[in-house]
């Protein structure tokens, strides 16, 4: 990662096995006094050895940072979740602000797929603002086109048929999948006709699911949107 006359900040994040021009993990490049970065609360690979710091920029080393692997684990729908041992699980910013949302059937603890207790994760998954799954070897996630819904769900939480909505853009050549909180593949439906589709929260044997957490994910040839659904 290469910063030239910026102001950066990087705060509950997991940085390893980069690659920058200078430096291992972080090259700070400045030409004149304008080059700042903040690290915090974060997992950065050979700690703050890591980061190449030109001759003009600065770098504030704070709090809680670590240089341990984080143990990524690749899931049928992300490369870079946390695996049950990780050490950046609940290892983010300690202030409640931070903390990450609550499963609504295991109060105290984490909604998937942030993990452990409500303490801040590192990396993509922590905190209350996750909105994207990330990939190497998937398509990258991208937005809708401009003036188009997102994938939505309603009523959520449901305890019956759902209404899963998708962007018009997506009914040619798209799926929609269910995941568990585990992972698992539940349902798959294919050969979408319309961008309104109704889930009567069964799987693709017609048994019904049982309460908890899914990942309702939307893939068509050029984009991946997704939402999570809680079944009671």
């Amino acid at each position: 990662m290469q910063s030239k006359n910026d102001s950066i900040f990087i705060r509950r994040s997991i940085i390893w096995n980069n690659d920058s021009p200078i430096g291992s993990q972080i090259y700070l490049l400045a030409f004149s006094d304008s080059t700042f970065a903040s690290i915090d609360y974060s997992d950065i690979m050979y700690g703050q050895d890591s980061v190449y710091i030109d001759t003009y920029a600065t770098l504030d080393w704070g709090p809680g940072n670590i240089d341990v692997d984080p143990l990524f684990e690749t899931g049928p729908i992300c490369d870079y979740h946390l695996s049950m041992d990780s050490p950046c699980i609940d290892a983010g910013n300690p202030d409640p602000e931070y903390n990450d949302p609550e499963d609504p059937f295991n109060p105290g603890y984490a909604l998937w797929p942030a993990m452990g207790y409500l303490s801040n994760d590192m990396g993509a998954f922590g905190g209350g603002s996750v909105g994207y799954w990330l990939s190497v070897e998937e398509e990258e996630q991208v937005s809708p086109s401009e003036g188009e819904p997102g994938l939505t769900c309603y009523p959520n939480p449901s305890n019956g048929s759902v209404s899963i909505m998708f962007p018009p853009s997506f009914i040619v050549s798209t799926e929609i999948l269910v995941f568990d909180i585990s992972g698992k593949l539940v349902r798959r439906f294919t050969d979408l006709e319309t961008n309104i589709l109704q889930w009567e929260c069964n799987d693709d044997s017609g048994r019904e699911v049982p309460s908890g957490v899914y990942l309702i994910q939307g893939i068509s040839e050029d984009q991946s949107l997704s939402v999570r659904f809680v079944k009671i």
